[in-house]
């Protein structure tokens, strides 16, 4: 099984906007965009079929418990693409399709 990410919501609120947009990796491919307006979005990179790619799990909301949410989205993303090789972007796009 692959390591569960650990974060708090310490760590995310210590991320302070700076005058351009910037990354802060947490490890296995989990990273936090944070925005010069104070957004912070949660996203997870990875490597299939030779590309880098992203996904996005979501915007971190201080406070309104939505780290264990976007933490628990990683987690499933990850063991999905790790264990039964399902490519988070495309199982997105899947959905989405479905919905249209």
């Amino acid at each position: 099984m692959a390591k569960q990410l650990e974060i708090t919501d310490i760590e995310i609120k210590g991320l302070k906007p700076k005058d351009k947009v910037y990354t802060k990796s947490y490890g296995g491919g989990f990273y936090v965009y944070v925005l010069p307006t104070g957004r912070k979005v949660c996203r997870y990179c990875y490597q299939a079929d030779g590309k880098i790619k992203r996904y996005e799990l979501g915007d971190y909301v201080a406070g309104k418990g939505k780290l264990k949410e976007l933490v628990a989205e990683y987690n499933r993303a990850h063991t999905n693409r790790i264990h039964n090789k399902i490519d988070p972007v495309a199982e997105n796009d899947t959905k989405k399709a479905k919905v249209e």
